[in-house]
């Protein structure tokens, strides 16, 4: 079983393509999709769920700049992914972990996840936005930020592959 963590694909179909071609080629047995927020279009959304192969679950966080709600939400939905539209705590192999996209300026999202991380209800923090590489541990608790799948700010287009029991990355480039 795999947990990916992506986010920021921001309608950069042929990266989509490519993290898809590499998901169902590395990673073959069961997966979770974690994807925290600005997949942006309801055409990126629907490339995901038709062509990712074997999704035992896919979780979705709205981004500040994901457009049509209600079409991306239909089309998640309907291929049996959770949708979420804030911050929300979810359970990930045991462990409770609060996935957002994030506010404001990078600065400040990432501060938000070192403040989120240390409350009792959680174990982890996942979240997106700042288009920046993530993984620390503070106090036993877990921040992750995949970077930008998108490449379009850092000029690398990343997602992270987790250990579902600890929770240790791998950092994969898409090239």
């Amino acid at each position: 079983m795999y947990l990916i963590v992506v986010s920021d694909t921001h309608d950069n179909m042929p990266v989509i393509k490519r993290f898809v071609d590499l998901v169902n080629s590395k990673y073959k047995g069961e997966k979770v999709i974690v994807h925290l927020g600005d997949m942006i279009s309801p055409f990126a959304a629907r490339y995901l769920v038709e062509n990712l192969e074997n999704i035992k679950r896919g979780v979705f966080v709205y981004g500040n700049n994901d457009g049509d709600k209600i079409l991306l939400y239909k089309i998640l939905s309907n291929a049996g992914w959770e949708v979420y539209h804030g911050p929300s705590i979810i359970d990930l192999f045991g462990k409770k972990v609060l996935v957002m996209h994030g506010f404001d300026g990078p600065e400040h999202t990432a501060s938000l996840a070192s403040i989120l991380s240390q409350s009792e209800n959680v174990d982890a923090v996942f979240y997106g936005h700042t288009h920046r590489l993530d993984y620390r541990v503070i106090r036993g608790k877990i921040i992750v930020n995949p970077g930008e799948a998108c490449g379009y700010l850092t000029g690398k287009s990343t997602f992270m592959v987790l250990d579902k029991d600890t929770f240790k990355p791998e950092i994969v480039e898409i090239k």
